[in-house]
């Protein structure tokens, strides 16, 4: 008999084009900028579908970023880093 590999089942994990729209909160377009950019792997066939991976190593880039900008605009003017 062959044991459940929990490791193995949440790294093989793939969302639809739809489930990754509603789970990263973008539209359909900036999503389908993002993989023709080649920023968010994805598998195209009959449906298009993106790696678990790939979808969390974006948010968490994008969620790093965001803080970062948070954090310094409640620096005085002074203090701000400058923008890129």
């Amino acid at each position: 008999m062959r044991s459940y590999n929990r490791s193995a089942m949440t790294r093989d994990f793939e969302f639809t084009f739809d489930e990754a729209v509603r789970t990263m909160g973008l539209t359909p377009e900036r999503l389908e900028r993002l993989i023709d950019e080649g920023r968010i792997q994805a598998k195209r066939g009959v449906h298009t579908t993106l790696s678990r991976e790939s979808v969390l190593a974006y948010m968490n880039k994008v969620g790093k970023e965001a803080t970062a900008e948070r954090a310094n605009r409640a620096k005085p003017a002074s203090q701000r880093a400058p923008r890129a």
